[in-house]
């Protein structure tokens, strides 16, 4: 697997639908769009070391858990992606 940094953070892919799904969820979740901007951030820096590898897929592809907090408006985020090169590429993402 080939990984390439750059000092900003991975650059990152993420498809209009997740978009979307967020605003959706954000009805729910006030506070989602911003837990969304930080899980982001995070995955930006640190993609390739966070969550886990997913099984029996391309190789770099991974599983983040964000666990949330329902109490204080922050629910559950499950990010499926996968880093490659320079790129980090969202390729779902499960809002419980």
């Amino acid at each position: 697997m080939d990984i390439a940094k750059p000092p900003g953070g991975f650059i990152l892919d993420e498809p209009p639908a997740i978009t979307v799904l967020i605003a959706s969820h954000a009805q729910i979740w006030p506070r989602l769009p911003a837990y969304w901007s930080d899980i982001k951030s995070r995955l930006r820096q640190t993609g390739h070391r966070e969550g886990v590898p997913i099984p029996n897929a391309a190789p770099g592809a991974r599983l983040f858990v964000a666990g949330g907090d329902p109490a204080s408006g922050l629910p559950t985020v499950k990010v499926a992606y996968r880093v490659l090169g320079d790129t980090l590429r969202i390729r779902a993402v499960l809002v419980l």
